[in-house]
């Protein structure tokens, strides 16, 4: 406590007050206090600081909108390299599928060959003509499937 707060108040006349912070009388409908520069209203005094409030709040805000501004540049790169990963999956999906499409096929000649083969005596002998063209479609469509696949893997 300070050393005027200690003190009593003084006498006041009927037209007077005590200011609320130095405690001197003033006249009873003063706003502000001659002797300290306060004012009496207790609304004004409490917004004295709001200019100040009011730029610390617009520090703040700033600030946020730079961290908001970062985060959407990481969430926008984020997004691209996502969507270039779609992309890759997406065109290995269309390979896997076409690989898909390609073991089915081998594997209806191999099975067309394999019902052939337990007919043939020897070199060939007791198969018919019907059956020996299909097993020289199903050769060649294996040959050509085979060159194929040697191109596509680089070997």
């Amino acid at each position: 406590m300070t050393k005027r707060q200690l003190q009593p108040a003084p006498l006041v006349a009927p037209q007077q007050s005590t200011c609320r912070h130095c405690r001197e009388p003033i006249n009873l409908n003063a706003r502000i206090c001659y002797h300290c520069g306060q004012h009496q209203s207790l609304w004004f005094n409490a917004f004295r600081f709001a200019n100040t409030i009011s730029v610390l709040l617009l520090i703040v805000s700033i600030f946020q909108l730079i961290l908001a501004s970062s985060e959407r540049a990481d969430a926008t790169d984020a997004l691209k390299k996502a969507q270039l990963a779609l992309d890759k999956v997406t065109l290995a999906e269309g390979r896997a599928l076409a690989a898909q499409k390609d073991v089915v096929d081998v594997a209806e000649a191999v099975i067309q060959i394999a019902g052939i083969l337990p007919h043939a005596t020897g070199y060939g002998a007791g198969l018919t003509d019907s059956t020996r063209a299909i097993l020289k479609s199903q050769s060649s469509f294996l040959n050509k499937k085979l060159i194929e696949f040697k191109k596509a893997s680089g070997k």
